[in-house]
């Protein structure tokens, strides 16, 4: 059965939808949630597909007070188009990492700041840069790959032990807040 993942501004009506755990002959295996309320709707439908929660200011005290988190929960690092929304949004990475519970998935941070090796994010097609007749809409192709690919290491993390797998941070979050959260593992 082929696999679904969405991101969708309102889900309502998406437990309706579900059939066995599928929407359209397709099986749900991930939803991105927009906010809290987007991510605790998603996670009081009875199915068994991945709930993923953007780390931010507004979200990061509901995932730290979740003492029993769902085993369908997952935490990823969002990529800003903006240094501005940087600012905005993001929390101390290192002190966030330390505190949430280990058993949390955690994805777009590299392992010398999360303590621990994250998951890697599935490859997705991303529907939003087609256009209605399924052509390739050239503007939101390239903010895509300005999301999903400018990545860099510091210097310093040529002697990690991960380096030849981690892509380190988004340029972004480093032009925010700098390399110095990146820290080399031995």
């Amino acid at each position: 059965m082929p696999e679904l993942a969405l991101e969708l501004a309102s889900y309502a009506g998406l437990a309706a939808a579900l059939v066995d755990g599928a929407l359209d002959g397709r099986r749900l295996v991930r939803a991105l949630a927009t906010d809290v309320a987007s991510a605790e709707d998603l996670l009081a439908i009875a199915a068994d597909f991945e709930v993923v929660v953007p780390l931010r200011r507004d979200t990061a005290p509901w995932l730290l007070a979740q003492a029993a988190p769902s085993p369908r929960l997952v935490v990823r690092q969002p990529n800003y188009d903006r240094v501005s929304a940087n600012h905005r949004h993001d929390v101390d990475l290192r002190a966030f990492c330390a505190a949430l519970a280990p058993g949390v998935p955690v994805e777009n941070v590299p392992a010398c700041i999360l303590g621990r090796a994250p998951r890697p994010e599935p490859t997705t097609a991303d529907a939003a840069m087609l256009r209605p007749d399924g052509r390739l809409e050239i503007f939101r192709f390239a903010r895509r790959f300005v999301a999903d690919h400018f990545y860099a290491q510091a210097l310093r993390c040529r002697g990690c032990r991960e380096a030849a797998t981690c892509r380190g941070l988004h340029v972004n979050a480093i032009r925010a807040h700098g390399f110095a959260a990146m820290t080399p593992l031995s």
